[in-house]
């Protein structure tokens, strides 16, 4: 009887003890993959921690679906092999969901799509109703930009190109030429301050970032696609972008 009444107590502490303020509750564990070297999506901050648009984008991911994210780095190109293999559960990368990668891996909905801010002088009079009214403008771009490729690929027009976005705005100011093509959260703080004026803002180069998951995984995948649609539909993402792809 003492025996019984013993383990008793003892069973009785240890409920107490797993549900006391600040016991720490483990969690069911994702192991994500992801190479650090591709700041600002993800890098090595100075105190040696995890940082970036995806590692803070699947942190929050986690907390919402209480799952406790294993961070697992690894060179960009093995990736994919890495969780094909099972030895992953997510990669998130910035990954472009393409047809060859598609073929390997299933993908989410997009988590952050590029976004193509076209710019024009404050004094302008220039008038764009869409992406094609470009043809024939003298337009600036940033060489090996998804914006630039696009322009290349798609719009007849004259094309100068700068290596930095502060050489194209300073060129679009001082007329040397009458449009620029860029990366919108690159020039957020310009057109905020109004330097320059935002004549459209588009997703036409098209340049979608996905979280790849195994072939097959819908349960985990679908999981996913609500946190994330949940996120887009807060602001949450859009926060993110601001945080760590705008330039001060």
């Amino acid at each position: 009887m003492k025996r019984r009444t013993t383990a008793l107590l003892l069973l009785l502490s240890t409920a107490i003890v797993l549900i006391m303020p600040g016991c720490r509750i483990l969690l069911p564990t994702l192991v994500v993959g992801t190479s650090l070297d591709w700041e600002p999506f993800e890098y090595i901050a100075e105190d040696g921690s995890y940082a970036g648009f995806d590692i803070e984008l699947m942190e929050e991911i986690g907390r919402r679906l209480n799952l406790a994210i294993d961070w697992r780095e690894h060179a960009f190109d093995g990736l994919l092999d890495l969780l094909v293999d099972g030895e992953l559960d997510a990669v998130v990368a910035a990954l472009n969901p393409t047809p060859e990668r598609e073929a390997r891996v299933d993908f989410t909905d997009p988590y952050f799509t590029s976004v193509d801010a076209v710019l024009i002088a404050p004094n302008s009079t220039i008038t764009l109703h869409g992406i094609e009214d470009l043809a024939g403008y003298r337009i600036g771009v940033l060489p090996g930009t998804v914006q630039a490729s696009w322009i290349e690929d798609t719009i007849n027009a004259e094309i100068v190109r700068y290596d930095q976005a502060e050489g194209a705005i300073a060129a679009l100011q001082n007329g040397h030429v009458e449009v620029v093509v860029i990366d919108y959260y690159s020039v957020y703080a310009y057109i905020d301050r109004a330097d320059v004026t935002l004549a459209l803002k588009s997703e036409a180069s098209g340049d979608a970032m996905a979280i790849a998951v195994r072939r097959g995984d819908s349960t985990l995948r679908d999981q996913l696609n609500t946190a994330i649609a949940e996120l887009h539909a807060e602001g949450f993402i859009e926060e993110l972008a601001l945080k760590h792809l705008s330039e001060d």
